[in-house]
């Protein structure tokens, strides 16, 4: 239960701080002198691109937590196999 927990909390962190990191970058780069419809456009644009690298991130995040509580699961058999 608490790994899973911990699975949900680290995702969204990472989710959260990937997208912002992609929003200020594409915000940065952005000129102040576009009309209204390339506005429009670099706003979904980057609503499109910053969750779509933020999902990715979460999904490896969910990945690498799976693998190091598998990895802990392999362990305590193992012990409980040779306490035996």
């Amino acid at each position: 239960m608490y790994a899973e927990l911990a699975k949900s909390a680290a995702t969204l962190v990472a989710s959260a701080g990937v997208g912002a990191i992609v929003t200020n970058a594409i915000k940065a780069t952005t000129p102040d002198d576009l009309k209204i419809a390339t506005k429009i456009t670099v706003v979904v644009g980057t609503f499109v691109a910053s969750r779509a690298v933020a999902d990715v991130a979460s999904n490896f995040c969910a990945k690498q937590i799976d693998q190091v509580t598998d990895g802990i699961k392999q362990i305590r058999t193992t012990i409980k196999t040779y306490k035996n």
